[in-house]
């Protein structure tokens, strides 16, 4: 929790700084100061001592901020924090410049340059990475997508293969009786159609024998 006040106090600080503000920027920065030194030297200190050493710039002491600049970058090769290498090494290529000292200036301003080549290639690669995670995404929710459709176009055959073996099945039991009574329609309509030829055969004989017998 402590070293968390500590890293807000050098943001503070380094806000007040931009606004050229010293008073207030060193307020901060030395209280970062004092909870530091009772954590010991925890990652994250670099930030403090280039921003003090900032700060010393400001208050025209060129000597005491190469130092303080110079050991913030080893601290911060040492916890692997590379972000604030760029802007502290070019801090320090025109602090030597500004001495007249151009061999260091240039040394600085190389190692500025390799290590802001580092973190341009460094974001490069996350975005690589970012594009080729979007692009894996999107490549496996097509699959996805694919395969959901044909699952639906299987469920969907698998139910209409059902409901054609349910009218199949109904059908077969439907047939039989259907045929039975067909027959049992036709046996009936024959039967009445020959008792009513019968009916009619006898009818027109009786009528013909009556007739000859009146006759006489």
């Amino acid at each position: 929790y402590n070293a968390i006040i500590a890293m807000e106090c050098v943001q503070l600080s380094r806000s007040f700084l931009r606004e050229d503000q010293v008073e207030e920027a060193t307020q901060f920065i030395n209280r970062a100061e004092k909870i530091y030194q009772q954590l010991g030297i925890p990652q994250g200190y670099h930030n403090l001592l280039i921003t003090k050493g900032q700060l010393a710039l400001k208050h025209n002491q060129p000597i005491q901020a190469a130092e303080l600049i110079l050991e913030g970058t080893e601290f911060a090769k040492k916890y692997e924090d590379f972000q604030e290498l760029p802007s502290a090494f070019l801090v320090l290529s025109n602090l030597h410049k500004d001495l007249g000292e151009f061999e260091k200036a240039l040394h600085f301003h190389e190692q500025y340059a390799a290590h802001q080549e580092k973190l341009y290639e460094e974001k490069r690669d996350r975005q690589l990475i970012e594009m080729e995670i979007k692009y894996e995404t999107r490549e496996k929710e097509k699959q996805i997508e694919l395969l959901e459709q044909k699952r639906q176009k299987q469920e969907s055959d698998f139910k209409e293969r059902i409901s054609r073996l349910k009218m199949q099945a109904l059908q077969a039991q439907m047939n039989p009786h259907f045929i039975f009574n067909a027959l049992n329609f036709l046996f009936y309509a024959f039967c009445c159609l020959y008792s009513i030829n019968i009916f009619m055969c006898l009818n027109i004989e009786e009528h013909y024998f009556l007739t000859i017998n009146s006759m006489y």
